[in-house]
């Protein structure tokens, strides 16, 4: 393969957002991996990808947790993973709510997913956070678990997990 095609091999796959991988003078492409069968954001390629769990109580895992990848890209975040609820009176419900954050300002509104008996007691997610106009893009994503009380009434963790870009 000449230079010149190799020139441009790379021009193109840095353009589409592909790596290039060069090995004893040949060029291939490794296209980045989706996160649970969901397409990539449209605003480029995966920068990091990082994994959570964050369980009901203070011992993990506990049968009510959220646990998933959030894969940070230019602009933009995509989250999937899954919210799992014990079927005990204590927690007949758990409810995960993802924030995004540029800087300290919230950015679109609050995503919510809730496990409970309709959907078996788990719930399996996958959803884009974020402003694709937005310069900088999403630097902090807040998760908050939520569950209802012995008075009828909804509680969230005082201390919410935050993953910073």
């Amino acid at each position: 393969m000449s230079l010149f095609s190799k020139v441009a091999i790379r021009a193109v796959f840095a353009a589409t957002g592909a790596a290039m991988l060069m090995s004893t003078g040949s060029a291939s492409a490794t296209l980045p991996r989706p996160v649970m069968g969901a397409e990539p954001a449209p605003t480029g390629v995966a920068a990091t990808e990082k994994y959570f769990m964050i369980c009901d109580v203070p011992t993990c895992p506990d049968p009510s947790y959220v646990y998933g990848w959030i894969t940070w890209y230019a602009r933009m975040v995509h989250i999937s993973g899954r919210v799992s609820s014990d079927t005990t009176p204590k927690t007949t419900w758990l409810q995960a709510r993802f924030q995004a954050f540029a800087g300290g300002h919230q950015v679109g509104a609050t995503q919510t997913r809730t496990a409970m008996a309709s959907n078996g007691w788990g719930l399996d997610f996958a959803f884009d956070m974020g402003d694709p106009n937005l310069v900088g893009g999403v630097t902090m994503i807040r998760v908050t678990l939520c569950s209802p009380t012995s008075t009828g009434t909804t509680a969230c963790h005082a201390y919410p997990e935050e993953f910073v870009r």
